[in-house]
């Protein structure tokens, strides 16, 4: 789907914070991840949530575009740029491009076990398989001890 197309496809569909998604709130931050079938890439941020609040599901409705552009209408114009911008609002209130946040240290991690990651194992499947191998000797042992 196009860019220009966001505008007039209200099925298209983005995340939004729970308060910029029913008003509570502005578009304070925003930026476009890749983009799919119905998904616009776009994620739509205050800037004040704390960090707990992206824990709950819930807080991060998918909602239409065209519902986002309705609460915050200079939003629209930002919609044609591309994946991997960024957006934030200035101390003016309007929004202007800025860099995308530094990773954190568990995002770092992560990346650096993706990139070791050379017998097609990931992090998370070694640490399931070693726990597996775990309970395996704990059962052979609970057997041999008669426990």
């Amino acid at each position: 789907m196009r860019d220009m197309d966001l505008l007039r496809d209200k099925d298209l569909d983005c995340v939004a914070s729970r308060c910029v998604a029913d008003g509570t709130e502005k578009v304070g931050y925003m930026y476009r991840d890749e983009q799919g079938t119905d998904d616009s890439g776009w994620r739509f941020f205050s800037g004040n949530e704390p960090g707990w609040y992206f824990m709950e599901p819930d807080n991060l409705p998918i909602v239409s575009i065209q519902e986002i552009v309705e609460l915050n209408p200079d939003v629209a114009e930002l919609l044609s740029a591309p994946q991997g911008s960024y957006f934030r609002r200035n101390d003016d209130g309007f929004l202007v491009p800025t860099d995308p946040p530094e990773k954190s240290s568990i995002e770092k991690f992560m990346d650096m076990q993706a990139e070791q990651n050379t017998a097609g194992y990931s992090f998370a499947g070694l640490l399931l398989k070693a726990l597996a191998v775990g309970f395996l000797v704990y059962l052979v042992l609970r057997l041999i001890i008669g426990r």
